[in-house]
């Protein structure tokens, strides 16, 4: 996920302070990163306004939901319970990016940005925008602020962007591949036949490939090991305590985790929080008190296809497939013209061996696909709740996030 949002976070950076201009919420991208430009000094804030921290460094609410805001479109069919983890990878992501900002005054790693760099990235904006000079001038009049201000901006970002890549580039360090390990890969994907047939010149363009391949194999392997130590040996805290549950239960530390989704449902009652406090305590062995969590969730949201469907899957995971039959019925009664319902409902019915349900709801979900495709909706399939991390996060435009405020801190040491 962290790749992902490096590979696109200039593009990104450049659409956030305009629709800041735009909106009325203009910031520098020192408020956008959480501190001034090239260094990556943060400045102090109360918790209350503070989503995490690392190593004392702490990380805006309003920095995370502005991430949130630009990694939205593919998000638009995913379920509530799909959205938690999706929201704490991307406090995992800033996290990281606040490690490497870290790692950066550590080996005293600076940049320059040239005026061309930020000639270019303004271009991109108006022609992302369709807007001309003058109109992004008069918006930014609109507000208070001059062009000059947003070019502060977009040089900052870019500044501390490169600082990021340069950084990443001094962790990697120099890698050398020798004409073994080329060999054994070549020998590995080819077959002697195929290697024969090969000319010399696809020979050696072939192994160029390899070795470029394989470069790039080891220097990741040497940023992710850096990257799993420098979190181990972080202080880090998380404010938000359905991100904080998440995180506790992505490690599979469910006693915590409870402690935190319980909090979460006292500020927000959320049906995703209740089926993640069931799932902890299904998780641990107990299914008597993941029962009554969701039992709880149904009485709190009698109509809600997602708990009836989680519901569904406590049973089916324990064995009963007469009472996950049942619970799966009422998913599908729940569910209306939901598009996620029907496709998740879909698998469903199919690992209860049950074809004919699962043909109904999957002819209900393309009926639904079809729809919006006449209304000129073009959505793409749906992830299973399992897949939700495995996408990537480019071109997202819109997410309603809900800021889960906490009274009490609460440090989490070590890996995220």
């Amino acid at each position: 996920m962290f790749n992902e949002l490096r590979k696109n976070s200039k593009f990104v950076v450049y659409l956030v302070v305009l629709a800041f201009a735009i909106t009325g919420a203009f910031m520098g991208y020192g408020a956008y990163m959480g501190g001034g430009s090239g260094g990556g000094q943060q400045q102090s804030m109360d918790v209350d306004d503070a989503i995490a921290s690392v190593n004392g460094n702490e990380i805006s609410r309003q920095q995370y939901f502005n991430m949130l805001q630009n990694y939205a479109q593919q998000t638009a069919q995913f379920s509530r319970t799909q959205m938690l983890p999706f929201r704490l990878s991307i406090l995992n992501s800033i996290i990281e990016e606040r490690l490497l900002q870290l790692e950066s005054q550590e080996r005293d790693i600076s940049v320059e940005v040239g005026e061309e760099e930020v000639e270019e990235a303004i271009n991109q904006v108006l022609e992302q925008n369709q807007l001309s000079m003058e109109e992004l001038e008069e918006l930014m009049a609109n507000q208070g602020f001059t062009i000059e201000d947003f070019r502060d901006s977009i040089r900052a970002s870019i500044q501390q962007q490169n600082l990021v890549e340069a950084t990443i580039e001094d962790i990697q360090g120099e890698v050398d591949v020798d004409d073994d390990l080329v060999d054994e890969r070549l020998n590995e994907n080819y077959s002697q036949e195929e290697i024969d047939e090969m000319s010399e010149e696809e020979l050696e363009s072939t192994k160029s490939e390899i070795r470029d391949n394989l470069i790039a194999e080891l220097e990741e392997e040497k940023f992710e090991e850096w990257l799993q130590e420098a979190r181990n040996n972080a202080e880090i805290e998380i404010y938000d305590a359905a991100l904080r549950g998440m995180r506790y239960y992505q490690n599979d530390d469910y006693a915590s985790a409870r402690e935190s989704f319980y909090e979460a449902v006292e500020m927000q009652n959320d049906p995703a929080l209740y089926i993640y406090l069931a799932e902890s305590y299904f998780y641990d062995g107990d299914f008597d008190n993941a029962i009554v969590t969701m039992e709880t969730a149904m009485e709190e949201h009698p109509e809600s296809w997602e708990v009836a469907y989680h519901f569904g899957e406590l049973f089916r995971e324990e064995g009963d497939l007469d009472e996950a039959t049942e619970k799966y019925d009422l998913a599908s009664e729940y569910a209306g013209d939901n598009l996620m319902a029907r496709y998740q409902l879909n698998l469903a019915f199919n690992e209860l061996g049950d074809e004919e349900r699962a043909s109904e709801e999957m002819n209900k979900f393309i009926e639904l696909q079809q729809d919006m495709q006449g209304m000129g909706t073009d959505e793409a399939l749906p992830p299973a709740d399992e897949d939700v991390e495995e996408l990537d996060a480019e071109d997202l435009e819109e997410l309603e996030a809900e800021d889960l405020e906490t009274d009490e801190d609460v440090e989490i040491e070590g890996d995220l």
